[in-house]
């Protein structure tokens, strides 16, 4: 006990000893004239938030300043860039801070980061919004382009207010994506591990497909779903009734597709081991597979699932 009590006092007053000094560098810019927003940034952390001023405003701090990332603006594109090729070693931090004026807006926003973190209050772009991240979390509170794309490995999207007049993309690996408010034409969010949550969504296509991961989806008016998950399971809760084609399927995952009992479609389900629940027409049906009309028939509905439980309806 006295040893363990000695080793703990030991590396504190070591991480104490060795901790680094931070340095606090400021700088504004001219907004005028700028059409492009880039990042490209490795450990460092980067928050982009508005502000009542003209310019654009960043504060760096870091624990190494001869290694602070380095702002570029060439032919209207304002960049953001490491200066440093490696990681980060223990004991450095760096943090970026980007303020901008209210309502600014570019043609597009692009935004790299390894392992740094990324948090946004508002992005607003003419075309396109693309972020990439590796193991780092991304929080956006508000984003809205004609386009927008985010990939990450293992870090999580947690996303608010999103809104594009084409598609929006998100894929992730054992990254976790969560997201409230989100409306576009298509929709597509993909992972591995990681799990798909939404409330409030409003697309004519969502695609959605995930291996172990679960899938949440509520409050959604959708004309069109397209899901896949292998041992996940998968609900859809729908404000509105579907008015194309869509497809549900899973491997040992359980399915539950909220539709209103006024919907009108022509069911396909099939489950090997598990149960099927209707509540759409209130009756108890016991079979493995089925294919029948509900309310006079119409679009095609396709829920399949191995082992896993199947409900219709809310």
């Amino acid at each position: 006990m006295k040893r363990t009590l000695l080793t703990a006092l030991y590396m504190l007053c070591s991480a104490a000893l060795f901790a680094k000094a931070k340095t606090v560098i400021s700088e504004t810019y001219s907004a005028e004239g700028i059409t492009e927003f880039t990042s490209k940034l490795r450990y460092e952390n980067l928050s982009v938030s508005e502000y009542s001023g003209t310019e654009i405003s960043v504060e760096i701090t870091t624990t190494v300043p001869k290694f602070k990332p380095q702002v570029i603006i060439d032919d209207g594109v304002f960049s953001i860039i490491s200066k440093d090729k490696r990681n980060s070693i223990i004991n450095e931090h760096c943090t970026v801070k980007v303020q901008v004026p209210e309502g600014f807006s570019v043609k597009n926003f692009r935004l790299e980061t390894s392992s740094g973190d990324v948090s946004c209050d508002k992005l607003l772009a003419g075309e396109e919004i693309l972020l990439s991240a590796s193991s780092g979390n991304t929080s956006i509170k508000e984003a809205a382009a004609k386009s927008i794309k985010m990939e990450a490995s293992s870090g999580d999207f947690n996303c608010s207010n999103f809104s594009a007049e084409g598609k929006i993309s998100v894929e992730t690996s054992s990254g976790n994506q969560t997201f409230m408010n989100i409306t576009a034409k298509e929709i597509s969010m993909t992972a591995s591990s990681g799990d798909l949550k939404c409330q409030t969504l409003a697309a004519n296509l969502l695609k959605c497909k995930t291996s172990s991961g679960i899938m949440n989806f509520y409050d959604s008016k959708v004309s069109s779903i397209q899901s896949e998950s292998s041992s996940g399971t998968q609900t859809f809760i729908l404000e509105d009734a579907l008015q194309a084609d869509s497809s549900f399927e899973a491997s040992s995952g359980n399915i539950t597709v909220g539709i209103p009992n006024f919907s009108t479609f022509n069911l396909e389900m099939e489950t090997s081991a598990g149960d099927f629940k209707d509540k759409v027409s209130g009756s108890i049906i016991e079979a493995k597979k089925i294919k029948m009309p509900y309310n006079g028939g119409g679009i095609n509905i396709r829920i399949k699932t191995s082992s896993g439980n199947i409900t219709l309806g809310k």
